[in-house]
């Protein structure tokens, strides 16, 4: 009797325990449900609000693009019928790409000047907008987010405006002006969710939500002077502005006059406080899911259920006590171990991430998530292909992971990985395979370490080390050249002046004259190719020609030495494609032809077996860096491109084809031998930019040079008797004996009175106790003083002393200090009779 009291005692308190423990579960159950649901709808919130905010930053780039552009500024500034047209063309293709509703652009006033709706019956053209505050707010220099009820279309619309400047305005023309649809946020707000969602404005008008018969009513009751004002901005028509009827309970809770409570959820907009997106959670939906499908599996079988359960803890009891004593300690250690896996896996210095064989993510530490920007969240249960390897890397890993699942995981990789903001970082892995109790691979787990700034330094120093050795390879052929180039300028000085003298002293028609001439043109060819080696030293060129890139290359396809390079290529045919108006360029014609030359001759080198060679020019206006160059010097440019149909060049060779006296030309045909190093030169002395493209079968050379507004001079012979002195004495400084001869006789065939010394220090002794009416001064002397150190002595004794320079190299900053201090012009060697003769009379004429 006692027994089955006790039993029945049990079995009642289990019964009572049981329905205890169904109340408690079903009470449990409702209050986390509840939970998820507000946390779910908070979150929904927050995201639609992010969702909004994203899209309208989003336009506000394409307006900022659009006020950019420079036709715009130009219709502003004129407005014109060619102005006009092009800012339309642009406003068209604005709006067909972004997909909006009407773009278009006002005036300092307000007035629309250009519209993409100018052909339609309510086209915004000669519509003035200026009380609109997205106007007022763009004609002060800031860009403005207005969403308002079209004045004229009486549609619902986000406008979009930003102030466009002139090129040199730091006040706005006018206003530039995007005004999209709201599908966009229609799409986000108009769903079904589980209750009502608004998009409101400062004011509680509510501008969209999925609740049609609230559209433009206010969602707090407002006063009459809120009306008024609302009123007052034209922004939502002409009212009027009903109250939906709720009221709030408390500061999370609101009911309408139907009596339905709802739980309220409000994010605000990004960068636009002022707007919300609010969402009346209704709970009853939430209720509803939670209780039908519990009370529908419940009735006579949890009675039935709680009986039994009750009968059997008395049998149970003993033997369960002690199984549930070892599971709280076992659960106890479980805790303790996953404690200590969580401490270690939060506070690793690597990113840990753990993946099954679906390639699914399973665990997400908080180091990754900083490197690679997505939270624990986002990442769990996705597939890290989605969101973790670049596109072109996604076959490379595949054959990764089929290795995987065949148990050949490798331990350690390096690979390209993106962020959440869509940027390359380089991690280095190191992976380690999972194994179920049966030994089945079904995962693994990869730690992860971010080494794109180590590569980035490995980077910069590769390319550091890579271009000093380069700087002091070019440094020491240099060196080299400039030497040589030297000592050649003095030893065709001779070649080329003394003919002059001969020349003056022969008759017209004797028959030494030619001889003399093909001497003379033969010496000022290799005063030419000392010219290359100058310009591969840096210090020979000099730019201040008004040249046009057209002449210059038909001269060159007009010359012996195209002639000759076709007859050893005679299955190469040129053609081209000339700019009828190409600007003109400050340049040297002489290296400008070499570097015609040499690009021509390479593109003929690479079609052993014939082909076309284009060369085409053009003038383009240059904004933005070139490829090789971090920066270009912005404006117009005259272009010169001549591509071939060549085998190309390959990659190894692209990197090297600037480097001196690298080639796999054939010798003898290819003018100075020195190529490609001296077409690398002369375009950065012209300060301009080089381009090379290959493929296979097809190699382009593109060259851009800065243009200049000055007009090409007529060139002339100079008549001799301009040229004649009347005795006026010269000083003649050069340290090289053959140069003050050769200058001697033309300046004394001149009519000139001409002292000669071999030094500076000399010509500072003769002035001493002496006058010159001229200085002829070399620069570069030794030992002793240069040029521009003589003229500073000499100015002591003698100031205001008339003085020229002459020189083997171009212009360098000591011969430009010596024009500041008074020195009139340039001359560079060799001598010739016209070139000498204009300097020194120039002068003398001052």
């Amino acid at each position: 009797m006692k027994i089955r009291t006790i039993l029945i005692i049990l079995a009642s308190l289990s019964f009572i325990s049981m329905s205890s423990g169904g109340y408690l579960y079903y009470s449990s159950l409702k209050e986390s449900g509840l939970k998820e649901a507000h946390r779910e709808a908070g979150s929904r919130t927050k995201i639609i609000a992010d969702h909004i905010a994203s899209n309208l930053s989003e336009y506000q780039k394409s307006v900022k693009a659009l006020a950019g552009l420079r036709e715009l500024k130009q219709l502003l500034a004129s407005n014109d019928a060619n102005n006009l047209e092009k800012a339309n063309k642009i406003l068209d293709h604005f709006k067909n790409v972004l997909d909006v509703s009407i773009c278009y652009i006002m005036d300092h006033t307000g007035n629309t000047i250009a519209s993409s709706n100018r052909n339609s019956p309510d086209s915004f053209v000669g519509k003035n907008y200026s009380f609109r505050p997205y106007f007022l707010q763009a004609i002060q220099g800031n860009p403005a987010i207005y969403m308002a009820l079209g004045v004229t279309s009486g549609k619902r619309g986000v406008y979009f405006s930003h102030p466009i400047y002139g090129e040199l305005d730091k006040t706005p023309l006018g206003v530039v002006v995007i005004k999209s649809s709201t599908g966009e946020i229609e799409k986000e707000i108009d769903q079904d969710y589980e209750g009502i969602m608004l998009f409101t404005d400062p004011h509680g008008v509510i501008f969209a939500t999925n609740n049609k018969n609230w559209l433009y009513h206010v969602i707090w009751k407002v006063s009459s002077e809120e009306i008024a004002a609302i009123a007052k901005t034209r922004q939502f028509g002409t009212g009027p502005w009903n109250w939906t009827g709720l009221e709030r309970i408390d500061g999370n809770s609101v009911i309408d006059r139907s009596g339905i409570k709802y739980k309220i959820h409000q994010a605000k907009i990004q960068n636009y406080q002022d707007w919300s997106v609010i969402y009346l959670h209704d709970t009853r939906s939430v209720l509803k899911r939670i209780s039908e499908p519990l009370f529908k599996t419940s009735g006579l079988i949890i009675l039935v259920l709680c009986l039994l359960i009750g009968l059997a803890v008395f049998f149970l009891y003993r033997e369960a006590s002690h199984d549930i004593v070892q599971r709280k300690r076992a659960e106890e250690a479980l805790r303790e171990s996953e404690e200590r896996f969580r401490n270690v896996h939060d506070t690793a210095p690597l990113a840990f991430v753990v993946w099954d064989i679906a390639t699914r993510v399973t665990e997400w530490n908080k180091k990754a998530e900083e490197v690679f920007g997505w939270t624990r969240e986002e990442v769990v249960g996705n597939n890290f292909f989605d969101f973790l390897i670049p596109e072109k890397n996604r076959p490379h890993v595949e054959d990764i992971v089929n290795i995987l699942l065949k148990g050949g995981l490798q331990s350690r990789s390096i690979n390209d990985n993106l962020t959440k903001e869509g940027k390359i970082v380089i991690c280095e892995w190191n992976n380690s395979l999972i194994h179920d109790k049966d030994g089945n691979i079904i995962g693994a787990i990869s730690l992860g370490l971010d080494i794109t700034d180590r590569k980035q330094m490995e980077k910069e120093k590769e390319n550091f080390q890579t271009q000093l050795q380069r700087a002091q390879k070019m440094e020491a052929i240099g060196a080299l050249a400039g030497g040589v180039a030297h000592d050649l300028n003095n030893i065709l000085s001779g070649i080329v002046s003394y003919p002059d003298l001969l020349l003056a002293d022969l008759p017209e028609g004797s028959p030494l004259r030619k001889p003399i001439l093909t001497m003379q043109q033969s010496g000022q060819k290799a005063a030419v190719i000392v010219q290359d080696l100058l310009t591969l030293a840096r210090r020979g060129v000099a730019v201040t020609e008004v040249i046009n890139l057209n002449d210059i290359t038909l001269e060159y396809l007009k010359s012996p030495e195209h002639k000759k390079l076709k007859f050893h290529h005679p299955a190469m045919r040129v053609e081209t494609d000339f700019e009828t108006n190409l600007l003109n360029i400050l340049g040297s014609p002489v290296h400008l032809s070499k570097t015609v030359m040499n690009l021509i001759s390479n593109s003929a080198e690479a079609m052993p077996d014939g082909g076309k060679i284009l060369i085409s020019t053009k003038n383009r206006y240059v904004d933005r860096p070139i490829k090789g160059y971090d920066g270009v010097e912005e404006g117009d440019y005259a272009i010169l491109k001549i591509s071939d149909t060549g085998i190309g060049i390959n990659s190894e060779d692209i990197e090297r084809i600037f480097e001196p006296f690298y080639t796999k030309k054939v010798m003898g045909r290819s003018g100075t031998g020195l190529g490609m190093a001296v077409v690398w030169g002369t375009v950065k002395d012209h300060n301009g930019y080089i381009n090379v493209e290959s493929v296979t079968g097809k190699t382009t050379f593109t060259l851009y040079f800065p243009v200049t507004r000055e007009e090409i001079d007529d060139a002339s012979l100079i008549p001799i008797e301009s040229l004649m002195g009347n005795k006026e004495s010269i000083l003649l400084v050069d340290d090289v004996k053959e140069q003050r001869e050769i200058a001697s006789s033309l300046l004394t065939k001149l009519g000139y009175t001409v002292t000669t010394v071999s030094s500076g220090e000399e010509a500072v002794e003769y002035m001493k106790v002496n006058s010159a009416d001229l200085l002829v001064l070399d620069m570069i002397m030794h030992p002793g003083i240069d040029g521009l150190d003589t003229y500073e002595e000499v100015l002591k004794l003698h100031p205001g002393q008339k003085a020229i320079i002459a020189s083997g190299f171009s212009e360098t900053h000591r011969v430009k200090k010596a024009h500041r201090l008074g020195a009139g012009q340039y001359i560079k060697k060799p001598y010739t009779m016209e070139k000498i003769g204009v300097a020194v009379r120039a002068e003398l004429d001052k």
